[in-house]
């Protein structure tokens, strides 16, 4: 029987144990027998020696030097486009901070193959993960929330059915040779964040679904960049002086400046409204973590009445 070809594609900058312990979960997985795995890991400028930590323990990942600018997005992309030169049947992009449970692979192969015989086509296929120590969803896919705003969305917390949803979040992602010849690359434009939401809604407006796989498919605590509120090492509570400097941060400043990308692009009409908020977060902290606030606040009291 002819092996499965899967290019699993990982960015990682800075955190050697975090990037060694995603790679150890990915070389256990369970019953993937018919699968080959050939892992293209971007080492995006990192000092702490994580390069060589790979090449010790995992001698056939495929290691590309960035520096230090490429982010997410442009990590993903370089490793995207070193990969789409082999020959494989998938694409799995996967965060360096997941750690997935030993059947997550098994269990989203499984969802691309039962959906592709009852829909009759290719089908993008996430997995949703959770936090390790509260058992709470942190990334996976979304669904629209609104009929006005294109943009607003909620997530979906995972069944034990596979879920079409709108959006899904780069986490985790399979994408089939077919789908990556269609869609292409992510889009030079992204340098942090929303290049996977950006891919996801291209591949829809060709036709494409996505889809979130049944359950939990592993572990990621969620990026302090998008609490503002704990400090995920820690667990304590951030002041609002962290707060504030951590909106002013460079990785802060790029996933800001790539969602107003996403609002021009596919924001609809509206999309100037989306960019007023996004501006105010942009230059603006202070305020922009006070209406922040105000909205919480208005939110839990409304549940509690």
């Amino acid at each position: 029987m002819v092996a499965t070809r899967i290019a699993v594609l990982i960015t990682c900058h800075n955190r050697k144990d975090i990037s060694i312990s995603c790679l150890g979960a990915l070389m256990e997985q369970e019953s993937i027998g018919d699968v080959e795995l050939k892992v293209y890991l971007v080492d995006d400028g990192s000092t702490d020696g994580t390069a060589s930590a790979v090449k010790d323990q995992f001698p056939d990942t495929v290691i590309l030097k960035g520096n230090g600018q490429l982010f997410w997005c442009g990590g993903t992309r370089l490793a995207f486009n070193e990969a789409l030169k082999g020959h494989f049947q998938f694409y799995l992009w996967l965060n360096d901070d997941s750690v997935l449970y030993p059947y997550a692979l098994r269990t989203i192969l499984d969802t691309f193959y039962l959906l592709k015989r009852n829909l009759g086509q290719d089908v993008i296929v996430g997995g949703s993960m959770q936090d390790s120590k509260s058992g709470m969803l942190t990334y996976g896919g979304s669904k629209k929330s609104s009929l006005i705003w294109p943009l607003a969305f909620l997530p979906i917390k995972p069944s034990d059915k596979p879920q079409i949803c709108h959006l899904v979040n780069g986490n985790c992602i399979l994408i089939s040779a077919p789908i990556a010849k269609s869609v292409g690359n992510i889009r030079e434009c992204f340098t942090q964040g929303a290049g996977d939401y950006d891919y996801v809604l291209r591949a829809k407006k060709r036709g494409i679904p996505s889809f979130i796989a049944p359950g939990y498919i592993g572990t990621c605590p969620k990026n302090i960049l998008q609490t503002f509120e704990y400090d995920n090492q820690t667990k304590k509570k951030l002041s609002k002086n962290d707060a504030v400097s951590i909106l002013q941060s460079q990785v802060s400043s790029n996933r800001i400046k790539d969602w107003m990308l996403l609002l021009r692009l596919h924001g609809g009409i509206l999309w100037p409204l989306y960019w007023l908020r996004a501006i105010v977060r942009l230059k603006f902290p202070s305020l922009w973590l006070l209406l922040r606030s105000i909205k919480s606040k208005y939110r839990d009291y409304t549940n509690e009445v």
